[in-house]
């Protein structure tokens, strides 16, 4: 069950770093971002913590109605990850803050870009919350640019590996009860 969270988790990691890669970010300034979804919502959509809510664990009472409103206004559903990544993008642009990003040029300066304009959170390098968001960010580039790189040992030459494809309103339970992967 383990693997399988993770597999979901690098899975949603991907398809976090592609948009935010088409959006005309770097790979280490899609990363920064990603790192900070990664740490306050592990890309739920449905993440909530009572006053919080999404990828980007927007306020419920100011933030989240007026970009929850925008992701509807232009076509998309709010409730999913793709509908939240076009909402941060939207409400990043609206701010400032998706320029303050671009001029970034490292993972951790994307990062403190992201969460000190955006998320606002307050946290400071050398916290556990700061140091988890750039752990986040640094394994998500390196997924996304390839450098992380399984060897192989003989043993594992001889094992066949199969591979699930998550398709829309898949649920993790609904996927581990899948036995033929």
């Amino acid at each position: 069950m383990i693997r399988m969270k993770s597999l979901l988790l690098e899975s949603a990691g991907n398809t976090v770093m592609k948009y935010l890669t088409g959006k005309e970010l770097t790979a280490k300034q899609a990363a920064g971002l990603a790192g900070n979804l990664q740490q306050e919502s592990q890309f739920d959509p449905g993440a909530d913590n009572g006053s919080h809510y999404g990828i980007a664990q927007w306020d419920k009472t100011d933030r989240w109605p007026k970009v929850k409103k925008q992701i509807k206004k232009d076509g998309l559903d709010p409730e999913t990850l793709s509908g939240q990544l076009y909402g941060a993008y939207w409400e990043a642009k609206d701010r400032g803050d998706w320029d303050d990003l671009k001029l970034t040029k490292t993972i951790e300066g994307a990062m403190q870009s992201w969460l000190t304009n955006f998320e606002r959170s307050g946290e400071k390098a050398g916290t556990a919350g700061y140091n988890k968001r750039l752990s986040y960010a640094l394994d998500l580039y390196n997924e996304y640019i390839g450098k992380k790189q399984k060897t192989k040992t003989p043993a594992d030459k001889n094992t066949s590996t199969k591979t699930y494809v998550v398709k829309s309103g898949d649920t993790l339970s609904g996927i581990a009860m899948y036995r033929d992967w």
